[in-house]
Parts: C-alpha cells; structure tokens; sequence
C-alpha cells in the first residue's frame, strides 16, 4: 500500500462574467493550508480568452514562492505540471491564483467574433478559471484533516458555478438535482427543497423527484410539510424513490 497519499485543492472562481469587449477581467482566490505539506503538481484550467495565468504560494513569513506563472496562455496547455522538487510549504501558507482574460475582438484566440459576453461555463466556448494543486500532507490524520477543510469551499464554489448554468438552462432537472444534493451538503436545506420542487414542477411524475423534496423539506425541520410529497411518492406506479446522485 502507498505510504502517503495525495490531497488535491482547487481553488479559482464560478463566477466568471466578461462582458463583451473587456480586455483585462481577473478573477481570483486563495485558500490556507491547514497542514504542512509537499505540492507536487500543479494543472491550470481555463479556456480561449484566458491570457495570464499566476498561481502564488505565500509563506507565513511573507516570502512567496512561484506555483506557476504562463504570461500568454493557450488554451492546449491545460496540462500537469510536476516539480522536479516538491515544493516543501508549511501550515499556515496561502495558496492563490489570478487569472486574466481578454474577451475583445484584439485576442485572436477568441471563438467569437464579434466578441459576446461570456460566462462560467462547462463548454470550450465559455470560459473557466482554475488551478488544481497536488498536495502530500505528512501523514494520514493531515490528510483527513486536509481533505475535511478542502470540501466545504468547493463545495460552495461548485454550487455557484450549477446555479449560473441553471440561469442558461432553466428547465435542465439534472442540474437542478445534483446542486439541490450540494446544497444539502452544506445544510442549506431551504435551497435544496426549492431546487427539488422546481425539478418536480418540470417532471411531476417523477417519484425520485417527490421523495427528495420531501427528504429536504424534512431535514429543514419542517415535517408536516414532508408528508405530502413522500405519500405521493410510493403511489407512482413501479417507482423506487431514491435520493438523487447524478
């Protein structure tokens, strides 16, 4: 069995909205490292109209050292890239990124011409903004430790990123379905119950659709309103409620 094994951090933005014609847009994020650990790899992501890509390690000390840094991007470099040498960083670092785009007729890399606005998007011709980082904690509590501190920020960064593909595609109930799931993670009952209905409302006859409105309903403390939806549920015919995880 391995004696150590990886963690991976993504941090960057879901909010990504570039007006048509903005020539210097940036987004950015940082996350603190809770444990000591190696960085191992680094992978950026992001699409054609990205055109600086910075990934910084701050040291509690203040000194900073280069995760990475591509001064014209092009978008077939969404590669791996792994250090000769581990880069050794302690607890307390803060890991950042900043990336900037160019959504104006003057970038020949961009897919539309003339340029459109742009949003956070899962398709090439919409726009990304992430730098994936490996890490190698010392241990395996540091490990759980790490992973346990990771998953609620992108958890949250993820619910954005499915609530503005929602705005594009309103009536697609698998995205309504697995950010309702997410919503649920991070105890926002409310906004999970209200992703589950809006879901029913477009497929009605669904009984996996009814149990987890229900499901939400009743995690929300409100158990009287559970009911309803959960009866309705078992009298659709060869039906086998589920909670949905898509």
């Amino acid at each position: 069995p391995p004696e150590r094994t990886p963690a991976m951090l993504r941090i960057g933005s879901e909010r990504i909205d570039i007006p048509a014609g903005m020539k210097n847009y940036t987004v950015s994020d940082s996350y603190e490292l809770p444990v000591d650990v190696e960085v191992q790899a680094v992978q950026p992501h992001a699409h054609y109209r990205a055109r600086e890509i910075k990934g910084v390690a701050t040291l509690p000390d203040g000194s900073t050292r280069w995760l990475i840094y591509i001064n014209d991007w092009d978008f077939r470099w969404q590669h791996v890239y792994r250090y000769v040498t581990p880069l050794q960083l302690p607890k307390g670092t803060t890991l950042s990124m900043r990336y900037t785009f160019d959504n104006s007729a003057g970038n020949v890399r961009n897919p539309h011409q003339p340029p459109r606005h742009v949003y956070w998007g899962q398709q090439s011709t919409d726009e990304m903004g992430d730098l994936w980082i490996q890490m190698l904690p010392r241990s395996d509590g540091d490990l759980e430790t790490l992973n346990a501190a990771i998953r609620p920020k992108q958890t949250a960064e993820e619910i954005v990123g499915y609530e503005m593909m929602i705005r594009a595609d309103p009536a697609k109930v698998s995205l309504r379905n697995d950010v309702a799931v997410m919503y649920s993670e991070v105890g926002r009952h409310d906004r999970a119950a209200a992703h589950f209905e809006a879901g029913l409302a477009l497929q009605p006859a669904s009984a996996a659709g009814r149990y987890n409105f229900g499901a939400a309903v009743l995690a929300g403390g409100k158990g009287g309103a559970a009911i309803e939806p959960g009866e309705r549920a078992v009298q659709i015919p060869h039906a086998c409620p589920r909670v949905c995880h898509t």
